[in-house]
């Protein structure tokens, strides 16, 4: 194999034969996890790349050559090779993205021009500049544009300093986030004021609308081979069937992904404390991120419904059928296996970004989403296809509705709130699956239909307690007090503590028959944070007003639910009456409010006419009669808790453990021990 490469290493490409990399041997040595090329030979192409221009000839072949799927594919492979060495190795890879063929600008000729003015917006400031333009369509763009960017900077000094503090490249883009250069400001003055000289000294004769552009940094340029190549890819991939060309799908999906992995060994500042502002991404996302619209939004439609209907599961090889396999065939059984969750962790890449805006942002769709819906709550189990479905679920009402309007939520619901019962220690698991509970729990007829229609007889997670029947709305309220209950003996983190009330406050209201289980854990939980507060009184301690707060928090819940009807909830009045002591000493504490007072009111209405050997009975009889009155909002003064997603607080949580998943079994990167990312999580 070194023979093969070391030819890329020469002064002169001229002489290589490029056919000869049409190999299947070569392209199961190239496509395997376990390859890593020659750092000698990856050096002298880093060190000859200006001369020979491998890069660019390997781009150029790829294109050339496409119809040869081995041949193709292992030039994609070389090249995502010699990526992940100039990344890995932290060699400045400005080179790669930057076009080494622009031409110095020559000397810039005004005549025929005339000044006309731009009002520019840079971050959060505002200048108007006088560009010099044309006076005809006849003119060199790239002379123009340079010119103007040229004179951006020397009179908008905010924009100079940061390109040459981030040694960055400057473009314009209109609102939409559409990149705009000479030409759009050349054609908006001509169709307003053709015969008009706009000068800044002289009083104007006619009235024209100033052109305004947004000024944006990169660290790439849009103009370079490397941009072209991006593009050519993305085209490729919505253009052609990607099943059918699995061998090359996966090795572009591959080269994609390897040309944003700057962002795991960069920081542009790596002292001290690391944080995740401090991660540079890659100047791929850029070029990704400035395609069109139209294509962008098709790039993600093309990636959910492959990664969803290829994403199959591991296969079973015997000894037998391995030793009677070739190596073409084991390693193409591999990636039959591995390319959907290749394409989906791309797609999670683009589709959690902050960029702003975020072409690839998949909202507003309408499609059918039934096989995708499918797809997705099969491999719910995996980070992948729950960060997936959590995004959504978050952002698009389509995809939302189609999940809400299946008659079996507890297929995905289930085992979600079985993870949040068994505490798991995948934070990033139990971090998305409160989000997710977050979001249904606002939605008052889907909690009516789990409390009153989706009764489970068979719950895996609580063969210990023998229970014939729950519903799906009760083993929600039980998972997540436990999950308070071992956040404050434990975790302690107060994301927790902020998700599982907000949860239960917004299902309260529309919480029926509720299991005697939950009913009990429910007042079992007021019991502990009652007494945790008794044992902090005294002390000098911050906790004491969190055990405060929450005891309120967990009597408001109760509330909620019995003011919706006594009736409704009988095992939940029978669960307050057998700890009506503990409500009695709320009340002659110093924690009584208007909430304790009316939990306290309706123990002494039950008792009144309670019938110990028919307690249940008693209850729904009084409930006839007494009239429970309106809860207090003491603490959060809120009657609905929504889920709102922070741009830069999503993408900062989320993309570490993207990679980490694209790291651990799909992509492999070398001197992994280098990656800083994951330090950050």
């Amino acid at each position: 194999m070194g023979n093969d490469v070391s030819c890329l290493c020469e002064e002169t490409l001229q002489s290589v034969q490029w056919t000869n990399f049409d190999s299947k041997d070569l392209y199961v040595e190239l496509s395997s996890k376990t390859f890593s090329p020659r750092k000698d030979l990856c050096k002298k192409a880093c060190e000859n790349c200006l001369k020979s221009e491998v890069l660019n000839h390997l781009m150029q072949k790829i294109f050339e050559y496409w119809n040869y799927e081995y041949l193709t594919s292992n030039l994609l492979h070389l090249f995502k090779h010699f990526i992940l060495f100039v990344y890995s190795e932290r060699i400045p890879y400005s080179f790669l993205f930057d076009d080494s063929k622009k031409s110095i600008p020559t000397q810039y000729e005004n005549s025929f021009h005339r000044l006309v003015p731009c009002n520019f917006s840079f971050q959060n400031l505002n200048k108007t500049v006088y560009i010099s333009v044309p006076q005809s369509a006849d003119f060199d763009r790239a002379k123009e544009q340079a010119h103007m960017i040229e004179t951006i900077k020397s009179h908008f000094t905010e924009v100079n300093e940061h390109v040459l503090r981030h040694n960055e490249n400057i473009y314009l883009s209109d609102d939409n986030g559409k990149v705009i250069g000479i030409e759009e400001i050349y054609k908006h003055y001509t169709n307003a004021a053709s015969d008009t000289l706009v000068d800044p000294f002289k009083t104007q004769t006619k009235n024209f609308t100033v052109f305004k552009a947004n000024v944006k940094t990169m660290e790439c340029d849009l103009t370079s081979p490397m941009s072209a190549f991006i593009k050519q890819l993305v085209e490729k991939l919505i253009g052609e069937d990607m099943k059918r060309h699995i061998v090359k799908t996966h090795a572009v999906l591959e080269t994609l992904i390897t040309l944003l992995a700057s962002h795991l060994y960069w920081l542009e500042k790596p002292v001290g404390r690391i944080s995740y502002s401090l991660f540079k991404t890659s100047p791929a996302l850029d070029i990704l991120m400035n395609l069109p619209i139209e294509t962008a939004q098709m790039l993600s439609r093309v990636l959910l419904e492959f990664s969803c209907n290829n994403w199959k599961a591991l296969p079973k090889l015997s000894i037998f059928s391995t030793l009677l396999s070739s190596f073409l065939d084991i390693r193409l059984g591999e990636i039959d296996y591995k390319v959907g969750q290749v394409a989906l962790n791309f797609l999670l890449l683009l589709n959690s970004s902050n960029h702003s805006p975020n072409p690839f942002r998949i909202q507003n769709w309408e499609m059918k989403w039934e096989n995708i819906v499918s797809a997705l709550l099969t491999h719910i189990n995996t980070f992948p296809g729950l960060l997936m479905f959590t995004e959504l679920m978050m952002r698009n009402p389509s995809f939302y509705n189609s999940v809400l309007s299946r008659s079996d939520p507890e297929a995905f619901l289930e085992p979600l709130l079985g993870e949040v019962y068994a505490i798991t220690e995948n934070a990033s698991r139990l971090h998305l699956i409160l989000v997710l509970l977050m979001i249904l729990s606002k939605d008052k007829i889907f909690i009516r239909f789990i409390n009153k229609d989706a009764i489970l007889s068979n719950v895996v997670w609580l063969q210990e307690y023998h229970i014939e029947k729950i519903s799906l709305g009760s083993l929600m309220v039980l998972a997540l007090v436990r999950l308070i209950r071992e956040n404050l003996r434990t975790k302690k983190q107060d994301y927790i503590h902020v998700a599982t009330i907000s949860c239960m406050l917004n299902i309260s209201s529309s919480l029926t028959n509720l299991h005697e289980l939950p009913s009990m854990e429910l007042v079992s939980l007021c019991k502990a944070l009652f007494s945790k507060y008794s044992k902090l009184q005294g002390k000098s301690t911050s906790e004491i007003g969190l055990f405060a707060d929450l005891l309120h928090l967990a009597i408001e819940l109760i509330c909620k639910i019995m003011s919706s009807g006594l009736s409704s909830n009988p095992y939940l009045i029978q669960a307050v009456l057998h700890h009506s002591e503990l409500f009695t000493k709320i009340k002659h504490s110093d924690l009584v409010n208007q909430n304790v007072t009316l939990i306290c009111d309706c123990i002494e209405n039950c008792m009144r006419n309670i019938d110990s050997e028919n307690i249940l009975e008693s209850i729904l009889c009084t409930s006839k009669v007494y009239q429970f009155g309106e809860c207090l909002n003491d603490i959060l003064q809120c009657r609905e808790f929504v889920f709102v997603e922070h741009g830069q607080k999503w993408e900062e949580f989320v993309v570490p453990y993207v990679w980490q998943e694209i790291t651990k079994d799909l992509v492999a990167v070398p001197n992994i021990s280098r990656v800083v990312l994951f330090r950050h999580n």
